[in-house]
C-alpha cells in the first residue's frame, strides 16, 4: 500500500491513545481510506467511494487487524466489529451496512487528511510523471488486485443460520447497548476517566456473551464498590477486574440458589407414609359367614370331647365295655 495520513499530535490527549486495540484499529480505518472518490466494483455492482471512506467486510478487516500480531493477540471478527463500533460511538467513524458490505467513514477526514494539507508537506521529487499518480493516489486498491468477493458475500454458520453484515451489526449493536450501559455504570462508579481500556472492555463483553444478565453485572459492581475498603490513602479500584470477580461469585451464588428453589417446586414429593392400624373390614354378610362358621366348628369339637369324656367315665363305673 503506497501513500501516507496525517496524524495530529493531540491525538496523546485522546484516551484512544492508550488503548492499544483500539489504536490500532483507528489507524487501519485511516490507512485504509481512500484520499480520492472513486467507483469501487463490489461484487455485481459499482459503489461510489468518497475520499475518507473505505469498504469492507468483518472478514477482511478481522484479517488486516490480526496481521502479524501472535497467537495469543489475535481476536475474533466480532471483538474486531465491536471495536469499530466502539470507534463510531466515540465520533471517530461512521458506518453504513449492507447484507454484503460495510462503507466505513472517517469522521472529519478533510479537516485532517485534504489535499489542501497534504499538498503543503509532500515533499518535491523527481519521480516520473506516471509514478507520481499512482503515488497520489496512496490508498486506492488495484480492482484487478481485489479481494476474493467471497469475503464480502453472506456466509452460513456451522449450524446453518445465514450470517450477514447486517446480522452481524444487529447482534453487535445489541451487545453494544448492554456494554454500554455496563460501561457507563462502571465508570460514574468509577469516579474517572470517560472510557474504559481495551483490558476491562473484554472482560466486560466476556461476561455478556456468557450471558450473565446486564442487571447481575450492574448490581456486582455496585456491591464491589460499596464493599471496597481501602488499605491505605489512594487505593481504589482502578480495573474492572475486581468488579469481574465479584460480579462472577454473586452471579454464581445466585445460580445455585436459584436451581435449588426450582429443584423445591419441579420436585414431587409422596406423603409420608402412615399406617394404618385398624383391619380391614369385610362386608357384613360375609363376617357374618364366617362367624356363623367358626361358631359351628367350635360346637362339634366341644360336642366330640364331652361324649369322650363321657365314655371314658362309663368305663371306669364298668357299665360298658
Amino acid at each position: 500500500m503506497r501513500g501516507w495520513i496525517r496524524l495530529h499530535r493531540k491525538i496523546r490527549e485522546n484516551g484512544i491513545f492508550n488503548d492499544l486495540q483500539l489504536f490500532r484499529l483507528w489507524v487501519i480505518c485511516l490507512t485504509e481510506a481512500y484520499h480520492r472518490p472513486m467507483d469501487k466494483p463490489l461484487g455485481k455492482q459499482i459503489v461510489r467511494i468518497e475520499s475518507g471512506q473505505f469498504p469492507t467486510g468483518r472478514f477482511d478487516l478481522h484479517e488486516m487487524y490480526n496481521k502479524g500480531l501472535k497467537k495469543k493477540d489475535q481476536v475474533s471478527e466480532y471483538t474486531v466489529w465491536r471495536w469499530l463500533l466502539t470507534l463510531e460511538k466515540g465520533g471517530f467513524v461512521s458506518i453504513n451496512s449492507s447484507t454484503k458490505f460495510s462503507i466505513v467513514t472517517i469522521v472529519n477526514w478533510d479537516i485532517y487528511q485534504s489535499d489542501e494539507h497534504l499538498n503543503e508537506q509532500q515533499v518535491s521529487n523527481k519521480r516520473a510523471t506516471s509514478e507520481q499518480q499512482v503515488s497520489t493516489n496512496k490508498n486506492v486498491k488495484n480492482v484487478n488486485n481485489d479481494k476474493n468477493d467471497s469475503q464480502l458475500e453472506t456466509a452460513v454458520s456451522s449450524d446453518g443460520i445465514l450470517i450477514t453484515d447486517d446480522t452481524v451489526h444487529e447482534i453487535s449493536l445489541a451487545l453494544q447497548n448492554a456494554v454500554q450501559a455496563i460501561e457507563d455504570h462502571y465508570i460514574t462508579k468509577r469516579a474517572s476517566g470517560t472510557m474504559v481500556n481495551a483490558d476491562d472492555y473484554k472482560k466486560i463483553m466476556n461476561l455478556v456473551e456468557e450471558g450473565v444478565p446486564v442487571d447481575s453485572i450492574i448490581n456486582g459492581i455496585d456491591s464491589a464498590f460499596d464493599n471496597h475498603k481501602p488499605k491505605y490513602p489512594g487505593d481504589k479500584i482502578r480495573s474492572f477486574g475486581y468488579c469481574e470477580t465479584v460480579i462472577r461469585e454473586l452471579h454464581y451464588n445466585k445460580t445455585q440458589k436459584d436451581e435449588r428453589n426450582n429443584e423445591r417446586v419441579t420436585k414431587k414429593t409422596l406423603p409420608p407414609f402412615k399406617k394404618n392400624d385398624r383391619r380391614e373390614k369385610l362386608p357384613s354378610s360375609v363376617q357374618n359367614q364366617l362367624n356363623g362358621n367358626h361358631q359351628k366348628s367350635m360346637s362339634d369339637e366341644e360336642l366330640a370331647i364331652k361324649e369322650e369324656r363321657a365314655q371314658e367315665l362309663l368305663r371306669a363305673l364298668g357299665e360298658i365295655d
